[in-house]
């Protein structure tokens, strides 16, 4: 395993964090949705929900799921969706289809017949969902927010209804993969783009082992640059007293020390001999792997004449 490796791991263990530092990145830009119009009668008997469990699945994926029914509910169209998102539109379908996004288990209903008059009151014209949300489970409402704001969407979408009409600022959703975290990390930051930056200092202020993470990376890359004696037994000692995750990558490097400690401190490099060694290997995956020794030799020595 490599550093780009290890760091990729140690991104993948923080999956929970990564998904709350997304929406602490992305919420101060969302505005809530206004509601400016309802007219006309309901019907008090509505269907019943689906809940859905959730199992433990990535934080990039879980997160666009959840900005992808946050503005479903929110009134805006699949097409829409698909383009904030980057999503494919047959997957947005799909994600708006369901309620979680794991496997169905037993469907339960919620209360919200009792508070539709309440709902639908004057008084409450003009407030956000979950601002009304926040109200009815005060009052007794048994049902999730997004159960809340799917039974509204289909109540407004009754005959005699018309359709709620809002003025939302739609901001596009903004993550990073653990693959992205780790490249970020490596590089420097006058080659980061501004959004990459602003992240970043977002994810060193709320998860300070990152940010430890990121000054080992480019510690180590600075070892073979400096060619310094004993530098690279001093970056193993801190990064095994570290937090950051890198203690068994450290522990790896400790097994197989003099060969790492010589590609630090010496000016030679077995450069030239991969090179030839994957030189080879393309030659004899053109002839499909079936050259002998003595074909595979012509073949090399007649690509070099």
């Amino acid at each position: 395993m490599n550093l780009g490796e290890a760091a990729k791991k140690v991104l993948q263990s923080k999956a929970k964090e990564l998904k709350e530092i997304f929406k602490l990145y992305n919420d101060p830009k969302r505005k809530e949705p206004t509601l400016t119009e309802v007219t006309g009668p309901v019907e008090a008997n509505l269907e019943v929900l689906a809940t859905i469990s959730t199992a433990n699945i990535g934080a990039h994926k879980q997160y666009l799921f959840d900005k992808v029914k946050e503005l479903y509910a929110n009134g805006i169209t699949l097409r829409q969706i698909a383009r904030i998102t980057n999503l494919d539109r047959k997957t947005v379908a799909r994600y708006v289809s369901v309620e979680k996004l794991e496997k169905r288990q037993s469907r339960n209903s919620t209360n919200l017949e009792s508070f539709i008059n309440y709902l639908l009151s004057e008084e409450n014209h003009g407030k956000t969902y979950r601002e009304l949300h926040n109200t009815i489970v005060q009052m007794g409402f048994n049902g999730k927010y997004t159960q809340f704001c799917h039974k509204m969407n289909e109540v407004y979408n009754m005959p005699g209804l018309s359709r709620m009409k809002y003025k939302a600022q739609v901001v596009v959703a903004k993550t990073w993969s653990p693959t992205k975290l780790s490249l970020m990390l490596y590089r420097e930051s006058k080659h980061l783009k501004e959004d990459d930056k602003e992240f970043l200092e977002l994810l060193f202020e709320k998860l300070p082992q990152i940010k430890q993470l990121e000054q080992l990376i480019k510690d180590f890359k600075q070892l073979f640059l400096i060619k310094k004696e004993g530098m690279l037994q001093k970056w193993i000692q801190e990064a095994s007293t570290s937090e950051c995750g890198l203690k068994n990558f450290a522990k790896n490097l400790l097994r197989d020390y003099e060969a790492v400690n010589n590609a630090v401190v010496r000016t030679v490099s077995n450069g030239q001999v991969e090179g030839q060694v994957n030189r080879i290997k393309n030659i004899k995956r053109k002839m499909y792997g079936r050259a002998g020794f003595q074909l595979l030799r012509k073949m090399i020595l007649a690509k070099s004449a």
